[in-house]
């Protein structure tokens, strides 16, 4: 699990806590570029964090880098598991 952390509510941006010891209100997702694609969707973060348009720049940098190569394995697995 990822935890994201909005640790200034007056200018809102949201980033990645790597230690997960950052102060201010955290928020857990899966280990996913979908899953962190499906939160924006959903506004999850505005609601979590309870702020207005909040930064999402690092966060979506760091999830992009980390995990785009994790999803694709994970949907060649999946294709792989339905032919079968």
């Amino acid at each position: 699990m990822v935890r994201l952390v909005c640790p200034d509510a007056t200018a809102p941006k949201i980033v990645v806590d790597i230690r997960k010891t950052e102060p201010g209100r955290g928020a857990w997702l899966h280990q996913s570029l979908s899953c962190f694609e499906l939160a924006v969707r959903r506004r999850a973060f505005y609601r979590a964090f309870r702020v207005q348009n909040a930064d999402l720049t690092a966060a979506q940098s760091y999830f992009r880098e980390k995990f785009k190569e994790y999803d694709k394995q994970m949907k060649e697995s999946n294709k792989e598991m339905a032919t079968r």
